[in-house]
């Protein structure tokens, strides 16, 4: 197995590494997503245990391991013949919450986005969209609400419209967010030469299954990743740690207590080129 280490450098080499055009950084999300409903349960592990920062997705509900079912507020579903009866749509006045709590501490099991430990290939010179769902381990079933989608086949899911007509509520596995997750990415040189990397905050959201989900746009149009190999770490808290990894494949991925790194290769943009860029 390929031992993929992310180096600690200096600031004035840091700034280098970002000028990088094979690197290209991308960035967070441009917000958190608030007008989600907290469909699916979550744990809030943060500094203090008790209180949930800023930074966390924000939340519809209060968050005290009560449920609140949709309709909990006296609105009502979308009325009988008009589209999507019957449904409390997402994004809308309707609110409901899943269960959810703070807490100190959680063990985990990581699973990395489809994309990305698929059998499709990546390409270089595209924006590449990195995810990161963590579940809590040994956890009770919380109750949370099935979401579904309610547009014609073949929408995007950016124009889709999402809704829940489970009024009773479904017994579901918590998801957890922690308070100071990072996601790294550096380079993989055949080479010889030093890895060029980069490391930003982990921002999460509710998305639009009403699940807690880290992710962000990795390069973006003029500043995408060249072809090549990397390592894309995620890293948790000490007060978070990290039992397991869904889907494991020793071939490309290593874990310790707090931090999965995935191997991933970014194949030739169609018609040659690395799809590098200006950097940052």
């Amino acid at each position: 197995m390929r031992k993929l280490a992310v180096p600690i450098v200096g600031a004035a080499l840091i700034a280098a590494m970002l000028a990088t055009p094979a690197l290209a950084k991308g960035g967070p999300p441009t917000g958190v997503e608030t007008g989600n409903n907290l469909s699916v349960p979550a744990i809030f592990v943060t500094a203090d245990g008790t209180t949930i920062p800023s930074t966390a997705p924000g939340l519809r509900a209060p968050c005290d391991w009560t449920s609140y079912a949709p309709g909990w507020d006296g609105a009502l579903p979308i009325a009988e013949g008009l589209p999507n009866a019957g449904y409390w749509l997402q994004k809308t006045a309707a609110t409901w919450g899943a269960s959810c709590a703070v807490a100190s501490s959680a063990q985990v099991t990581l699973d990395w986005g489809d994309n990305l430990t698929g059998t499709t290939a990546l390409k270089a010179g595209k924006t590449i969209r990195v995810e990161v769902g963590l579940f809590a381990n040994g956890a009770a079933a919380a109750t949370g609400y099935t979401i579904d989608n309610l547009s014609e086949e073949g929408v995007p899911d950016r124009l889709a419209v999402y809704g829940t007509n489970d009024a009773d509520g479904t017994a579901m596995t918590p998801r957890v967010w922690d308070h100071d997750a990072t996601f790294t990415i550096a380079t993989v040189p055949t080479d010889g030469s030093a890895p060029a990397s980069f490391t930003i905050p982990a921002s999460a959201e509710i998305n639009s299954m009403g699940a807690v989900v880290y992710g962000f746009n990795w390069g973006q149009k003029g500043d995408f990743a060249a072809a090549g190999d990397y390592a894309i770490t995620f890293t948790v808290s000490d007060d978070t740690t990290i039992g397991a990894v869904q889907d494991w494949n020793a071939d490309t991925m290593t874990r310790t207590d707090h931090a999965v790194t995935l191997d991933i290769t970014l194949s030739p943009k169609a018609g040659g080129g690395g799809g590098g860029g200006r950097g940052r």
